[in-house]
């Protein structure tokens, strides 16, 4: 098997033709509802990166894909660039041959080599582990019945729109999820292809887009599903009371919305069933690419959260000792930086688990518990104040 990058004309209609047949795509996964997927925003016009992105070939034939998209993430206040992996598959006449792993070891080598520092993926249960990635995050929505929603009219008047990427929709999605680690900084994809369900927004008094809804009907389940809100939390769900009511939905779900917005924290304080599905190996899967890069990324934060700690006077330096790479924290009182590693006793020794605390996936006692994860020195109190749990999340409409 040859390994290489796809071209995006010698390669692309190949590809869709592989993606369309495995994974059908769309309403009933059809074939040809998969290929206008493919050509109105998931791979044509989309932010596919042709560079990092690897395919397998046997005798001229494609027989394998892994596919990233790169997007810049939040991680507190600074962005690092991330791989979200998709379109993951093998031909079935080649498959149980290791093509796949091969090709995902190639594509991780070029995501390193194009300057990603970690990547994303949500994946099937007991495989990617085999390739470094670790639990990222858990699946979550927040249940409302229609009868705890208000019923009075919303505050302002509100208008259906067609879930395509807009500008202003993009703007009031960065200014809402500024800070929030996990989330992208939009905009991701660029058409409308990866988008289903309709839209509501309202206007201020300067006619500025002031907030919308996401929503789609689930009829089987009997509710209304949101998958993203922003805006003024009572405008929010006195638009979802209205919509549920009007159309007979017993209840509203809020999927995936990070906990720190104001919307969830109202919801939280009221009548609200809260389910967390958490997928140990399998679903929202993460691993580092360059941990070196991704530490020096965000050292402004990891400093900014040590000041706010009971270690704010610490001086010295922490080894991370992720297995495959090893990064030495110098922490002074002007900031933090990365250098080389030196001899230290201060040594976190993570296992390939350092990105679930850059991501804040838990408390991190919880995640060295979990991982097996070792300290020396005050490596552990250190953790606790650099990477505290984040209830990191990527919004629905930016899955790749």
């Amino acid at each position: 098997m040859e390994i290489l990058a796809p071209h995006s004309k010698r390669h692309r209609e190949a590809m869709i033709d592989l993606w369309c047949k495995i994974f059908g795509f769309g309403e009933n996964a059809r074939y040809f509802n998969g290929r206008a997927f493919c050509e109105e925003g998931y791979l044509d016009g989309s932010h596919y990166d042709w560079k990092a992105s690897r395919i397998g070939m046997v005798d001229g034939q494609i027989v394998a894909h892994y596919g990233v998209w790169g997007y810049d993430m939040r991680v507190g206040s600074a962005t690092i660039r991330c791989g979200g992996i998709g379109a993951v598959c093998t031909h079935p006449d080649h498959r149980k041959r290791g093509y796949l792993l091969r090709v995902a070891n190639a594509s991780i080598d070029a995501m390193r080599d194009e300057g990603y520092d970690v990547s994303l993926l949500f994946g099937i249960n007991d495989f990617y582990d085999r390739v470094g990635y670790v639990r990222a995050f858990s699946y979550r929505q927040h249940a409302i019945e229609t009868d705890d929603l208000p019923t009075a009219d919303p505050l302002r008047p509100t208008r259906k729109f067609k879930l395509v990427r807009r500008e202003d929709t993009d703007k009031l999605y960065n200014r809402t999820f500024a800070g929030q680690t996990g989330t992208a900084v939009r905009p991701t994809f660029r058409r409308a292809g990866d988008i289903r369900g309709e839209g509501h927004g309202w206007r201020d008094d300067r006619d500025r887009l002031a907030g919308y809804v996401y929503v789609e009907e689930d009829r089987r389940g009997d509710r209304l599903k949101c998958y993203e809100a922003v805006g003024d939390p009572e405008q929010v769900l006195r638009v979802l009371g209205r919509l549920a009511r009007r159309r007979s939905f017993s209840s509203v779900a809020l999927m995936n919305q990070p906990r720190a917005t104001k919307l969830i924290q109202r919801v939280e304080a009221e009548r609200c069933e809260i389910t967390t599905r958490l997928n140990v190996n399998g679903g929202p899967m993460a691993r580092s690419i360059s941990l070196a890069s991704t530490l020096t990324k965000i050292a402004d934060v990891l400093h900014a959260r040590l000041r706010g700690s009971s270690l704010s006077k610490w001086r010295g330096t922490l080894l991370v000792d992720d297995g495959d790479e090893k990064v030495l924290l110098r922490i002074g009182a002007r900031g933090v930086t990365v250098g080389e590693p030196v001899k230290t006793p201060h040594v976190l020794k993570t296992k390939g688990y350092a990105v679930q605390l850059v991501w804040g996936t838990d408390a991190p006692a919880t995640l060295m518990q979990d991982a097996g994860m070792k300290a020396t020195g005050d490596a552990a109190a250190l953790a606790a104040a650099l990477f505290p749990a984040q209830d990191p999340m990527l919004l629905t409409f930016d899955h790749f």
